[in-house]
């Protein structure tokens, strides 16, 4: 099934008008990540979240503030 756009319209400038679609996302909750690499040995670094007097912490037990 082909997709439908979610929108139709157009842009105008002076004399130009543009056709513009707009798509519903073809996934949710897509998520993008990157690494940080150690270049001599092109290994993966990786981080430990830790609480001072606590211990390691749960990624989704950490909030912004």
């Amino acid at each position: 099934m082909a997709a439908r756009a979610y929108w139709q319209g157009q842009i105008r400038l002076a004399l130009v008008s543009i056709p513009v679609e707009i798509y519903s996302a073809t996934k949710s909750g897509a998520r993008i990540s990157f690494n940080q690499i150690h270049e001599p040995s092109g290994k993966r670094i990786s981080y430990e979240k830790v609480v001072p007097g606590i211990g390691p912490v749960d990624r989704d037990d950490i909030i912004k503030g």
